[in-house]
């Protein structure tokens, strides 16, 4: 709940409305995850990070840290705007084509990154209002629910609880493995 306190993140999420453009959504998730994921803290938020070097490919927003002395990126967010049709609930095809794209980023992410390796990978689905929290394990080649398969609205109370206590979750699994 407590991004929800925040009078920008309501700013933010008023902006996103079926049709608008991508570009809210990743707005609002580069102002959420820095308020979790600090500066102070030897954390970065990234907005349209090159996944690769020689590469057109952006993810829409990138948490990075420092790890052995190197720029890692360790949570890897794929944004989708909500269609002018979509009025609630985004639809399972909304969710299938992104988790692909963000699967693939994170993959093509990994081996660039051998310091972080043998660690997890963490990765945000944002359809316009709604999230979904997924992870990459070390050795894994598919993305799998981070501790549960939840949509949750950024907007609901309840919800705003458990999506802060995810990234917290993130946010300590990070900081325990940098070196």
């Amino acid at each position: 709940m407590a991004y929800l306190i925040r009078p920008l993140t309501h700013a933010f999420l008023d902006k996103i409305m079926p049709g608008s453009r991508e570009a809210e959504v990743d707005h609002l998730w580069t102002n959420l995850l820095g308020f979790y994921f600090s500066e102070q803290n030897d954390y970065g938020v990234l907005r349209e990070a090159y996944i690769r070097a020689r590469s057109q490919s952006r993810a829409n927003v990138c948490v990075c840290t420092l790890h052995r002395r190197t720029i890692t990126k360790v949570i890897v967010v794929e944004n989708k705007r909500a269609s002018e049709a979509q009025t609630g609930i985004p639809p399972l095809s909304s969710w299938t084509h992104a988790k692909q794209q963000l699967q693939n980023y994170m993959l093509n992410i990994r081996p660039r990154q051998p310091q972080w390796e043998s660690h997890t990978m963490f990765g945000i689905l944002g359809v316009g209002k709604y999230v979904k929290f997924l992870q990459l394990r070390a050795g894994q080649n598919e993305l799998e629910y981070f501790q549960d398969d939840g949509m949750y609205h950024l907007e609901d109370e309840q919800d705003s609880f458990t999506i802060g206590q995810k990234l917290s979750r993130m946010r300590n699994y990070i900081s325990a493995r940098r070196e």
